[in-house]
């Protein structure tokens, strides 16, 4: 089983909580930020809850 750092969907999901946050800083924020946070954090909620390793 990998590391929670080699796992993609949680790189993805920090790099779309990132973005909402720069995105929200840069231009004071709305709901398209709030919804691109949410969504970056329950996918990497999702991929912590599974009970299946990673295949390659």
């Amino acid at each position: 089983m990998k590391h929670w750092y080699e796992s993609k969907t949680i790189w993805l999901g920090l790099g779309t909580i990132a973005t909402a946050v720069i995105s929200a800083v840069a231009g004071g924020g709305g709901w398209q930020e709030a919804v691109l946070t949410a969504i970056g954090a329950v996918n990497i909620f999702i991929r912590t809850q599974t009970d299946k390793p990673i295949a390659k």
